[in-house]
């Protein structure tokens, strides 16, 4: 906790009486005298009032502003000062370091206390993402003669994990029900036989099993009656996230890579919520998170939390070993969905034969971006604008590039979604739940 001492107006207003007693030395008084005493009993004077108002002095301070946030949302939160050794009443004022791309407000607050404590309401907002230590306060607060400030760095020493906004997820973790998964197009596979869930009752016809039989509806209805019980078949989902050089691409404001987080997020909640064996997998030139499929519900918050250290990595993805690691782990057929992008010729061509080599053993799916803003501009006419002419037909020959690809693709049996950023986590789901029911 760093201390530091300012003077404040008031003790350079009591300093000019020294001054002002220096030129009575040219009438024969002792002037240098005078103020030389005057500026000894003013040290004194801030030296005891420094003293008796922060020789004790104890103050930490406290903030319930979660550990894990989402970028670009303002988080309203308390910031708590809580002190010991200073005077019944305590005038101050404190502030917040802000470091780039975080927001706080206000940016100073003044406040008198008679209590050990204050309670001020203050703003965040943190523009980037990853980890990082939460915005140092300082504090400053005057002596009770106010005569001097005491200026004090305090640190929580907390460390804020900043995710990409996942604040559409608040639906889905409350549609725990059957009746609103079904609302948000989520359907439950059902298959009439052996499980272990109830369906419905039956009269029962000769060739059922006689375990089968429901002896308290025998006694209720006089008739044999047998329990019909529903499977509900669990699927292995594995959601493959790139985070090579191209996921760096800012789309709408953000990163690729936050748009993909996002959309499997919120798939990863979805397919959880019904008991599938989830998974995620972060790969660029090398793999660099992985996250074998369970049934994981429970630790879906370990798992948004582990996401904050996922950034663009300066390199090629490498799809092939991307395959191979997927298939010396990844044991289970199920449904792999890769969110990745095509870019030129040469890494759309290693993406279009390691889907393939994927599509041997389970249903894939891949989503892409398309960036509005480039579509924009290429619906736009250009009118005696030769470098806009030029990028035009650029921006076209890279889109019939990327249809051509995804077209191959739909012909080998991979599901695409080429989707708006802004509606690719709902997209996908959908995209997830058709595939799931083909499975099923």
């Amino acid at each position: 906790m760093a201390r530091l001492l300012i003077p404040t107006p008031r003790l350079g207003f009591l300093a000019l009486f020294g001054v002002a007693a220096i030129p009575l030395e040219y009438l024969g008084l002792p002037g240098y005298g005078l103020a030389s005493l005057w500026f000894l009993l003013l040290m004194g004077a801030v030296v005891v009032d420094w003293w008796t108002s922060f020789g004790r002095l104890r103050i930490r301070a406290e903030t319930d502003l979660p550990e894990t946030i989402s970028r670009d949302v303002t988080y309203h939160y308390r910031l708590y000062l809580v002190w010991l050794g200073l005077p019944n009443q305590v005038v101050g004022e404190a502030s917040q370091d802000q470091p780039a791309g975080v927001e706080a407000h206000p940016s100073r607050q003044s406040f008198v206390s008679r209590d050990d404590h204050v309670v001020l309401e203050r703003t965040i907002r943190v523009a980037g993402r990853g980890r990082l230590p939460e915005p140092t306060v300082r504090v400053r607060i005057s002596s009770r003669l106010g005569l001097c400030l005491i200026q004090l760095g305090l640190s929580t020493g907390r460390e804020l994990a900043v995710m990409p906004d996942f604040s559409p997820l608040k639906n889905l973790r409350l549609a725990t029900t059957r009746k609103r998964l079904e609302r948000l197009g989520y359907r439950l596979i059902k298959q009439a036989g052996e499980g272990g869930e109830f369906h419905h009752l039956r009269e029962f016809v000769p060739g059922d099993d006689i375990r089968r039989v429901s002896w308290r509806a025998v006694a209720k209805h006089y008739k044999p009656i047998v329990v019909e019980t529903q499977k509900e078949r669990e699927q292995a989902l594995l959601v493959v996230v790139d985070a090579g050089r191209m996921s760096a691409t800012p789309i709408m404001g953000r990163t690729r890579l936050d748009h993909f987080l996002r959309s499997a997020i919120q798939l990863l909640v979805t397919a959880s919520m019904e008991g599938d064996r989830t998974g995620l997998m972060v790969y660029a030139g090398q793999l660099v998170s992985y996250v074998p499929p369970e049934k994981r519900w429970t630790n879906l918050g370990e798992l948004v939390a582990s996401l904050a250290d996922v950034f663009p990595q300066a390199e090629e993805t490498d799809y092939l070993a991307m395959v191979r690691f997927i298939a010396r782990h990844f044991h289970h057929q199920g449904i792999v969905v890769v969110m990745s992008e095509l870019t030129d010729s040469l890494s759309s061509e290693r993406l279009v034969r390691a889907l393939s080599t994927l599509r041997r053993r389970h249903q894939v799916i891949l989503l892409t971006l398309y960036d509005p803003a480039a579509l924009g501009a290429f619906a736009r006419p250009a009118v005696g604008q030769v470098g806009e002419s030029f990028r035009r037909a650029v921006v076209g020959e890279w889109e019939m590039a990327r249809y051509q690809t995804q077209q191959r693709l739909s012909h080998l049996g991979v599901a695409i979604v080429d989707a708006h950023p802004e509606m690719a986590h709902e997209l996908i789901v959908n995209r997830y739940i058709e595939s799931r029911r083909r499975l099923s």
